[in-house]
Protein backbone atom coordinates (compact mmCIF):
# COMPACT_ATOMS: atom_id res chain seq x y z
CA UNK A 1 0.00 0.00 0.00
CA UNK A 2 2.25 2.29 0.95
CA UNK A 3 4.55 1.19 -2.29
CA UNK A 4 1.53 3.08 -4.46
CA UNK A 5 1.00 5.82 -2.24
CA UNK A 6 4.81 7.12 -3.26
CA UNK A 7 4.40 6.06 -6.78
CA UNK A 8 1.24 8.01 -7.03
CA UNK A 9 2.62 10.88 -5.03
CA UNK A 10 5.63 10.92 -7.00
CA UNK A 11 3.41 11.45 -10.31
CA UNK A 12 1.26 14.44 -8.52
CA UNK A 13 4.35 16.34 -7.45
CA UNK A 14 5.45 15.72 -11.62
CA UNK A 15 2.15 16.93 -12.83
CA UNK A 16 2.17 19.72 -10.34
CA UNK A 17 6.09 20.49 -11.19
CA UNK A 18 5.08 20.74 -15.22
CA UNK A 19 2.02 22.89 -14.57
CA UNK A 20 3.92 25.57 -12.67
CA UNK A 21 5.11 24.39 -9.09
CA UNK A 22 8.38 24.77 -11.39
CA UNK A 23 8.31 28.57 -11.31
CA UNK A 24 7.98 29.14 -7.84
CA UNK A 25 11.49 29.74 -6.62
CA UNK A 26 13.00 27.20 -3.74
CA UNK A 27 9.91 25.08 -4.76
CA UNK A 28 11.05 24.22 -8.13
CA UNK A 29 14.07 23.00 -6.14
CA UNK A 30 12.12 21.22 -3.32
CA UNK A 31 10.31 18.99 -5.67
CA UNK A 32 13.28 18.19 -7.60
CA UNK A 33 14.43 16.57 -3.76
CA UNK A 34 11.82 14.94 -2.95
CA UNK A 35 11.76 13.10 -6.51
CA UNK A 36 15.31 11.54 -5.67
CA UNK A 37 13.61 10.78 -1.67
CA UNK A 38 10.91 9.38 -3.19
CA UNK A 39 12.89 7.03 -5.12
CA UNK A 40 14.45 6.22 -1.91
CA UNK A 41 11.34 5.70 0.14
CA UNK A 42 9.73 3.40 -2.35
CA UNK A 43 13.35 1.22 -2.59
CA UNK A 44 12.87 0.89 0.66
CA UNK A 45 9.75 -0.28 0.84
CA UNK A 46 9.98 -2.52 -2.10
CA UNK A 47 13.01 -4.16 -1.05
CA UNK A 48 11.77 -4.34 2.70
CA UNK A 49 15.31 -2.76 3.68
CA UNK A 50 15.45 -0.16 6.52
CA UNK A 51 16.77 2.98 5.82
CA UNK A 52 18.62 4.77 8.55
CA UNK A 53 17.58 8.67 9.30
CA UNK A 54 20.94 9.59 8.50
CA UNK A 55 21.25 8.15 5.09
CA UNK A 56 17.76 9.87 4.96
CA UNK A 57 19.46 13.09 5.47
CA UNK A 58 22.62 12.57 3.40
CA UNK A 59 20.40 11.45 0.22
CA UNK A 60 18.14 14.98 0.95
CA UNK A 61 21.78 17.18 1.55
CA UNK A 62 22.91 15.83 -2.09
CA UNK A 63 20.04 15.79 -3.93
CA UNK A 64 19.67 20.25 -2.76
CA UNK A 65 23.51 19.97 -3.77
CA UNK A 66 23.02 18.47 -6.97
CA UNK A 67 19.90 20.77 -7.62
CA UNK A 68 21.23 23.76 -6.72
CA UNK A 69 24.44 22.64 -8.91
CA UNK A 70 22.25 22.95 -11.48
CA UNK A 71 20.27 26.17 -11.19
CA UNK A 72 24.11 27.38 -10.57
CA UNK A 73 25.16 26.35 -13.93
CA UNK A 74 22.12 26.83 -16.01
CA UNK A 75 21.86 30.64 -14.80
CA UNK A 76 26.26 31.19 -15.31
CA UNK A 77 25.80 29.46 -18.68
CA UNK A 78 22.49 30.36 -20.40
CA UNK A 79 21.04 33.01 -17.97
CA UNK A 80 17.55 33.05 -16.79
CA UNK A 81 16.42 30.75 -19.28
CA UNK A 82 13.85 29.32 -16.62
CA UNK A 83 10.69 31.63 -15.45
CA UNK A 84 12.52 30.74 -12.18
CA UNK A 85 16.11 31.69 -13.14
CA UNK A 86 15.25 35.74 -12.16
CA UNK A 87 15.04 34.87 -8.57
CA UNK A 88 18.27 33.05 -7.83
CA UNK A 89 21.48 34.65 -8.30
CA UNK A 90 25.16 32.79 -8.14
CA UNK A 91 25.97 33.79 -4.68
CA UNK A 92 23.24 32.18 -3.60
CA UNK A 93 23.56 29.00 -5.22
CA UNK A 94 27.09 28.63 -4.28
CA UNK A 95 26.62 29.20 -0.99
CA UNK A 96 23.34 27.19 -0.29
CA UNK A 97 25.30 24.32 -2.75
CA UNK A 98 28.32 24.28 -0.15
CA UNK A 99 26.11 24.20 2.78
CA UNK A 100 24.28 21.39 1.38
CA UNK A 101 27.80 19.94 0.37
CA UNK A 102 28.77 19.97 3.52
CA UNK A 103 25.84 18.40 5.43
CA UNK A 104 25.92 15.66 2.85
CA UNK A 105 29.67 14.49 4.24
CA UNK A 106 28.75 14.99 7.49
CA UNK A 107 25.46 13.30 7.03
CA UNK A 108 27.12 10.42 5.61
CA UNK A 109 29.72 10.03 8.16
CA UNK A 110 27.03 9.97 11.28
CA UNK A 111 25.96 7.19 9.26
CA UNK A 112 28.92 5.56 8.98
CA UNK A 113 29.16 5.33 12.75
CA UNK A 114 25.75 4.86 14.07
CA UNK A 115 25.53 1.49 15.73
CA UNK A 116 22.77 0.49 13.73
CA UNK A 117 24.63 0.49 10.32
CA UNK A 118 27.31 -0.94 11.93
CA UNK A 119 25.10 -4.08 13.77
CA UNK A 120 23.63 -4.08 10.19
CA UNK A 121 26.62 -4.29 8.32
CA UNK A 122 28.46 -6.31 10.73
CA UNK A 123 31.62 -3.78 10.69
CA UNK A 124 33.21 -0.21 11.45
CA UNK A 125 35.37 -0.44 8.54
CA UNK A 126 32.80 1.53 6.42
CA UNK A 127 34.13 5.23 7.67
CA UNK A 128 36.98 4.63 6.26
CA UNK A 129 34.67 5.66 3.13
CA UNK A 130 34.20 9.32 4.23
CA UNK A 131 37.58 10.38 2.75
CA UNK A 132 36.38 8.92 -0.55
CA UNK A 133 33.37 10.63 -0.53
CA UNK A 134 34.88 13.95 0.33
CA UNK A 135 37.03 13.47 -2.56
CA UNK A 136 34.09 12.94 -4.59
CA UNK A 137 32.22 15.67 -3.69
CA UNK A 138 35.35 18.25 -4.49
CA UNK A 139 36.10 16.54 -7.75
CA UNK A 140 32.01 16.72 -8.25
CA UNK A 141 32.25 20.47 -6.78
CA UNK A 142 35.45 21.05 -10.05
CA UNK A 143 33.33 20.21 -13.04
CA UNK A 144 30.37 22.33 -11.58
CA UNK A 145 32.48 25.17 -11.05
CA UNK A 146 33.32 24.31 -14.49
CA UNK A 147 32.23 25.02 -17.97
CA UNK A 148 29.14 22.23 -17.44
CA UNK A 149 25.56 22.63 -17.90
CA UNK A 150 25.34 21.33 -14.03
CA UNK A 151 23.23 18.11 -15.05
CA UNK A 152 24.69 15.62 -12.71
CA UNK A 153 24.57 12.75 -14.97
CA UNK A 154 26.09 14.28 -17.88
CA UNK A 155 28.65 15.56 -15.49
CA UNK A 156 29.67 11.75 -13.90
CA UNK A 157 29.65 10.44 -17.41
CA UNK A 158 31.77 12.95 -19.06
CA UNK A 159 34.73 12.91 -16.33
CA UNK A 160 36.50 9.50 -15.76
CA UNK A 161 38.22 10.16 -13.05
CA UNK A 162 35.09 11.16 -11.37
CA UNK A 163 33.29 8.08 -12.84
CA UNK A 164 36.21 5.73 -11.52
CA UNK A 165 35.83 7.58 -7.92
CA UNK A 166 32.42 6.39 -7.87
CA UNK A 167 32.92 3.30 -9.00
CA UNK A 168 36.28 2.55 -6.43
CA UNK A 169 33.93 3.69 -3.62
CA UNK A 170 31.30 1.10 -4.86
CA UNK A 171 33.75 -1.63 -4.71
CA UNK A 172 35.41 -0.44 -2.01
CA UNK A 173 32.16 -0.01 0.52
CA UNK A 174 31.59 -4.13 -1.55
CA UNK A 175 34.64 -5.28 0.01
CA UNK A 176 34.64 -4.12 3.31
CA UNK A 177 30.84 -5.28 3.74
CA UNK A 178 31.20 -8.72 2.57
CA UNK A 179 34.54 -9.27 3.67
CA UNK A 180 34.35 -8.51 6.74
CA UNK A 181 31.30 -10.66 6.83
CA UNK A 182 32.94 -13.41 5.56
CA UNK A 183 35.82 -12.74 8.20
CA UNK A 184 33.82 -12.84 11.24
CA UNK A 185 32.12 -15.94 9.44
CA UNK A 186 35.49 -17.97 9.03
CA UNK A 187 36.61 -16.42 12.69
CA UNK A 188 33.26 -17.70 14.27
CA UNK A 189 34.04 -21.58 12.57
CA UNK A 190 37.85 -21.43 13.58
Amino acid sequence: MLGWIIIITYILLNIFYSLGLKNIPLLDIVILVSGFLLRVLYGSEISSIAISSWLYLTVISMSFYLALGKRRNEIKKYGNIRKVSQFYNQNFLDRNMYMCSGLTITFYALWCVDPATIAMHSTKNIIWTVVLVIIICMKYSLQVEGDSHGDPVDILLGDKTLLGLVVSYAVIVFIIIYFDRINFAVSMIF
